[in-house]
């Protein structure tokens, strides 16, 4: 049975971010023994990918292996790991020690781009990579099909690279259909609306976590590489290396309402709400505890936002 999924509250915090420099970063990928064509170091088919990092990202170098292991994870800042290693051919999965390395590469502030896809072909190897998180993808729409970005304002949407509203997802792209406690959906596929891309922000798994965005399709490859994509790209790298310098907000669903809260330690903030994000008319929440309000639940959809004046 197909869980279901709360869409009642959409959640963010506005606050100054900790931009990353561009340049510096070291990223690691799998070498063409593990991911052929795909390897985004030197795979023949990430020439474009390649091009984007040395002009946005000047200063940044590759790292590749066939193996995760924490020695190597230790040695980067970013890895980028694609479910295809060619056409229509999967890496081999991650096995439960390689899982294990990226879980806790991420929690002590290391940062991913977790590139899934469709369940023809790639779906071990996409559950192996997105499970850890809580993330679950599955099924595929024949050909290439547009995405929507449905929270505007996620730093990954709307970032240091530009603005993006929709992208192409190419070539029999798959969804995430459980998204687990800590991923936001930002995208979803405009056949069926289901969730295309989803991030987990820094700071939300620990205290000093990195950030992991989550694709539902490998489409950094040189034929899918294209208009808008790059840019949601770039903006999910900064996104993901960026420090937690806010706070983040959090939801506990208690069956008849919801508990909206914050960590303690970040003073001054004001929660706001609104029923709109076309046209926002955002009003003060009342908090009923420390950094916490509980609001009854309903059929209406409500966003939040903390704001320091």
């Amino acid at each position: 049975m197909k869980p279901t999924k709360l869409r009642m509250l959409i959640l963010f915090a506005i606050a100054p971010l900790a931009m990353t420099v561009n340049g510096g970063i070291i990223i690691g990928c799998f070498d063409t023994s593990r991911a052929g064509a795909f390897s985004p170091s030197t795979g023949s088919s990430m020439t474009s990918f390649r091009a984007n990092i040395a002009s946005n990202f000047p200063s940044a170098t590759f790292q590749s292996t066939n193996l995760l292991t924490s020695n190597f994870l230790d040695s980067i800042n970013l890895l980028v790991v694609t479910a295809v290693s060619g056409g229509t051919t999967e890496i081999t999965p991650l096995s439960a020690a390689e899982q294990g390395a990226l879980t806790n590469f991420v929690l002590a502030g290391g940062a991913t781009l977790l590139f899934a896809d469709n369940d023809i072909q790639f779906q071990p190897a996409s559950q192996s990579m997105v499970q850890p998180f809580g993330l679950d993808c599955t099924g595929n729409i024949p050909g290439s099909v547009m995405a929507t970005i449905a929270n505007l304002v996620s730093p990954v949407a709307d970032g240091p690279f530009g603005a993006v509203t929709n992208y192409t997802v190419a070539s029999y792209p798959g969804w995430f259909d459980i998204l687990g406690p800590h991923a936001m959906g930002i995208a979803t596929l405009n056949p069926n609306g289901e969730v295309s891309l989803a991030a987990i922000a820094p700071g939300v798994l620990s205290g000093t976590s990195g950030g992991a965005v989550f694709f539902s399709d490998s489409t950094i490859n040189d034929g899918s590489f294209t208009n808008t994509l790059p840019v949601l790209v770039d903006n999910a790298i900064d996104f993901v290396l960026a420090k937690p310098a806010r706070p983040t907000l959090f939801i506990s669903n208690n069956s008849t309402s919801v508990t909206v809260f914050w960590a303690t330690n970040f003073t001054g903030f004001r929660l706001q709400q609104t029923t709109n994000l076309v046209s926002p008319s955002w009003t003060d929440q009342s908090l009923t505890g420390v950094n916490t309000t509980v609001v009854t639940t309903s059929n209406e959809a409500t966003f939040f936002r903390l704001i320091k004046p």
